[in-house]
């Protein structure tokens, strides 16, 4: 069964990344999970793509140098609200912690991500078996299964990486399934095919045209990430 995951909530719908869209998601009913991303601002994790806040809110400059009291007003919420309402609610979850080289809140070793993150899950209390976590950067994600191996991770990559070098990636280090771009050259049913004979799943990301959520669902993949997910459930529902 290929299953929707609703891209930073229904953001073809809403704003993305912000709770009104979480909740949009939900309520829709479409999406069975929906996926959120997650960077440090100055004090805390906060729920935001970019890092830098131009393209999305109300304010400049990057993400790193506010606390997330200060961003809150300009519609991006800490991860610990995001997390609180999630599990009262009954949401399930696909965190991307960007931890991305190059950017102002890197780190190498991923280690600074994991514990505030998994922190804040203790805190929250949200329930582990709703939760997934993916990143493009490995070293978080073998930070995340050190400290808790029941979380299901999945490795993020876009070309020109390929999709085989990602399961390659994903069987060394013992990640759960890879996720890559839907446009990736290599993603054929073939490669599907060898990733479930190896116990991964494969996920892509974000074809939002019906064709292009079509092709991916031809190949057998196990999850499609769309900024449409109602598209995602009428293609897997013919």
């Amino acid at each position: 069964m290929t299953i929707a995951v609703a891209h930073a909530g229904a953001s073809g719908h809403a704003p993305a990344n912000t709770l009104t869209a979480f909740r949009k998601a939900h309520a829709a009913g479409d999406a069975h999970w929906m996926e959120f991303d997650t960077q440090f601002a100055k004090n805390d994790l906060v729920v935001i793509h970019d890092e830098t806040l131009d393209r999305t809110t109300d304010m400049s400059g990057y993400v790193a140098d506010h606390t997330a009291e200060e961003l809150q007003p300009s519609g991006v919420p800490s991860t610990r609200e995001l997390l609180q309402e999630g599990a009262l609610n009954g949401w399930r979850l696909v965190a991307e912690l960007k931890n991305i080289p190059g950017q102002r809140s890197f780190d190498p070793s991923g280690e600074r991500y994991a514990d505030a993150f998994l922190a804040l899950v203790e805190e929250t209390r949200f329930p582990i078996e709703d939760l997934n976590v993916i990143c493009f950067w490995a070293p978080t994600l073998t930070a995340i299964k050190q400290r808790n191996a029941a979380i299901v991770t999945g490795f993020l990559t876009s070309p020109p990486m390929s999709a085989a070098t990602n399961l390659e990636t994903c069987i060394e280090l013992g990640f759960g399934f890879i996720s890559v771009n839907h446009r990736t050259p290599d993603l054929t049913t073939e490669l599907v095919d060898e990733a479930h004979a190896a116990g991964k799943q494969v996920h892509v990301w974000t074809p939002d045209e019906p064709e292009e959520i079509e092709a991916a669902y031809r190949k057998g993949v196990d999850a499609i990430t769309s900024n449409y997910p109602e598209r995602v459930s009428r293609v897997v529902a013919l």
